[in-house]
């Protein structure tokens, strides 16, 4: 019977019923949003964290959930607008490891950050410095660089069903031995049912002289001084060639890299 007081204090607290527990994880959690606001734990700014922890009430359960929630409110408003500059990512870096957080989580806000990175350093550095991976595999020609190579699937419309619509077989009327009328009977038609379809799975690659696509039952080698159009989609891209009569379509594996490839294409035709 002498716990139940403090049973209880447990579960209010559990369930933001303690007024005292509610009040400290709101100054726990503006006093957290302060420090990041800038996108840097100074030393200073560490230690008054540091002292809270240590003064206040709050079990290390709270602390790492008020903790977690506004680095994940930081993180999000830098992702917002979808591109993520080299300052902000180094100011996430800096929070991350100034507070300790796991080398686990560090890694996926890397992989995370790095999509929106690129596309940040595509749009906004000179053409000389756009990034090159450089890990097509292709042979290239002289002066010729290799920017972004992605896994996709070369798509083209195949005939994927026949049927017939319209065909009855009618009625049989024995007239005699060995003769038999019909009468009544339809032959029908064919009709083809067409999808899109992959025909050839691969890697496509933009340099700054050609899209080439190196597949595994057809490759494409297409000069950019030919390419006609260029058709961006969720998850491919097509592409026209002036000696070509139908476009190229590419779908990719990982659907962000559209947006990437297209930025690059962009980029390199209006240079």
């Amino acid at each position: 019977m002498k716990t139940e007081p403090k049973l209880f204090e447990r579960l209010k607290r559990k369930l933001g019923l303690d007024p005292q527990h509610r009040q400290q994880v709101a100054e726990l959690r503006a006093l957290l949003a302060n420090a990041m606001a800038d996108r840097h734990i100074s030393d200073a700014e560490y230690q008054r964290i540091d002292k809270f922890h240590d003064e206040m009430m709050l079990t290390q359960e709270d602390f790492i959930k008020v903790l977690s929630d506004t680095f994940s409110a930081v993180v999000q408003d830098v992702l917002r607008d979808r591109r993520v500059t080299n300052e902000e990512w180094q100011g996430l870096m800096q929070i991350a490891k100034r507070l300790n957080f796991a080398q686990e989580t560090i890694d996926d806000l890397s992989r995370q950050t790095a999509y929106f990175g690129l596309l940040h350093a595509i749009e906004v550095n000179r053409f000389e410095d756009l990034p090159a991976a450089s890990n097509s595999g292709i042979n290239l020609q002289k002066g010729e660089i290799d920017y972004f190579t992605a896994h996709g699937s070369l798509m083209e419309e195949r005939v994927v069903r026949t049927h017939t619509v319209g065909r009855s077989s009618g009625v049989s009327v024995r007239l005699m031995k060995g003769v038999t009328y019909r009468t009544g009977g339809s032959r029908g038609r064919i009709e083809s049912e067409r999808q899109v379809v992959p025909v050839s799975g691969g890697l496509l690659t933009i340099t700054n002289k050609r899209i080439v696509f190196s597949g595994d039952n057809r490759s494409i080698n297409a000069p950019l001084e030919k390419v006609l159009i260029v058709e961006l989609f969720n998850d491919g891209i097509r592409f026209g060639q002036t000696n070509k009569q139908k476009p190229s379509l590419i779908k990719f594996a990982d659907s962000r890299n559209a947006e990437i490839f297209g930025l690059y294409v962009s980029r390199i035709l209006n240079q």
